[in-house]
């Protein structure tokens, strides 16, 4: 009997194109493309992968800003809405706050 993977908590099957778009911007990353974006203090690199690096001019720096918001969670969703520089930079990148 087959189970429902997603219920099962198992990674869901992928289609061939996606499994192929998605190792061709993995190799774009590597091969150094991403695009720059700035609002106000924050600069953001978004690459192919959908990885999103932001800076600000004081010098605080996140490689994965998606790693970052699981990490911190719902303090850092706050922390967001009240930096609206940082709220362009995220909806730039296709990112809701």
């Amino acid at each position: 009997m087959m189970q429902d993977r997603a219920a099962a908590g198992l990674p869901q099957h992928r289609s061939r194109d996606y499994w192929l778009g998605q190792k061709d911007a993995e190799r774009a990353e590597r091969a150094g493309e991403f695009r720059e974006v700035q609002h106000g203090k924050y600069t953001a690199r978004i690459y192919p992968t959908g990885r999103l690096e932001v800076r600000d001019d004081c010098g605080w720096r996140t490689d994965d800003l998606a790693k970052l918001a699981r990490e911190q969670g719902d303090a850092f969703f706050r922390f967001a809405q009240g930096e609206p520089d940082l709220v362009a930079v995220m909806a730039d990148a296709g990112w809701s706050v």
